[in-house]
């Protein structure tokens, strides 16, 4: 980061939705640190005192005034209720909290003249195709989009950012990288697919800085010129990343291989779509990241 760009966000209103989130809690206190006035839009009050904060209940009306009395510049929107998989009874909560949500949102952003980032997924994405939904949940996603290019054709500055799989040591989320390595901890079983899926996965602070690096790109008139991929330079299988944790931790992961069904639409080819994001590139290694993972894990424990 330059001395010019330490300076950008110092005493710059923004908002962040789903600032308890693991991407939304590490964006929040990055633009913290770096001197922003952080309002957080959550459902539960964030740990961290240096915030703002706007409760937002389940089933309650969106808060308009308050958001709206804030004046944010930027609106960083991290808020996403993710299923893999739904049943009936959860698609009203799907479509209030990756919908109806956002909608009011970008609708508030808009009055306020301010800058909208989202963050969308490559589960948009099946097989790399423009769009092609892998789930009711990535669906829902698209469905946003698709309200968002309303408002970015009617005078929203808006940005989207596409990633894939995110990991990193503050990772509560009962997803694959944590779950492996308390296997490999353990030493008992876990039950796994086939393991010839393929993974991309992006370090938690790579992240961060693509996000505010698509919000601080200059404004343009072109209502696409800013839809962008965060990607690892590889994707790799579930069994080499099996294999990556064994090496770093030097455990033996007692994998049933098969034990589980494979999902339908699972990455099996690489999927690669739209553009990248200028002059940004992944800085951590895998390895680097999961001994980072590991440190932490042990340290906890």
């Amino acid at each position: 980061m330059t001395a010019n760009d330490s300076q950008t966000w110092r005493n710059k209103k923004v908002l962040v939705s789903g600032a308890t989130g693991f991407i939304g809690a590490r964006v929040a206190d990055s633009l913290a640190q770096q001197g922003a006035l952080v309002t957080a839009l959550t459902r539960i009050k964030p740990a961290n005192e240096v915030l703002n904060w706007i409760e937002v209940p389940d089933s309650a009306l969106f808060p308009s005034t308050e958001v709206e009395g804030e004046k944010p510049e930027v609106v960083f929107h991290l808020a996403t209720r993710f299923q893999a998989t739904h049943g009936p009874s959860d698609i009203t909560a799907l479509i209030q909290s990756n919908i109806e949500f956002g909608a009011q949102l970008l609708e508030s952003t808009k009055k306020l003249g301010a800058e909208f980032v989202n963050v969308s997924s490559a589960w948009q994405h099946f097989e790399g195709k423009p769009y092609s939904p892998v789930s009711l949940y990535a669906a829902t996603k698209q469905a946003f989009a698709d309200i968002a290019l309303y408002y970015s054709e009617t005078g929203l500055d808006f940005r989207d950012l596409a990633i894939y799989d995110t990991y990193g040591p503050t990772d509560q989320r009962n997803k694959l990288i944590r779950l492996l390595l308390q296997a490999a901890s353990s030493g008992n079983p876990i039950d796994m697919g086939e393991g010839n899926q393929l993974i991309n996965l992006l370090y938690i602070s790579d992240v961060v800085k693509a996000i505010l690096q698509i919000a601080q790109a200059p404004s343009e008139s072109n209502p696409g010129a800013h839809n962008f991929v965060a990607r690892a330079e590889q994707s790799i299988s579930i069994k080499e990343l099996a294999q990556r944790i064994e090496q770093v931790t030097g455990k033996t992961i007692n994998a049933n291989w098969g034990a589980r069904p494979q999902r339908p639409r699972e990455m099996l080819t690489d999927w690669q779509f739209g553009h990248a994001l200028p002059d940004w590139r992944q800085e951590v290694s895998l390895k680097e990241g999961l001994t980072q993972c590991w440190q932490v894990l042990h340290s906890d424990s």
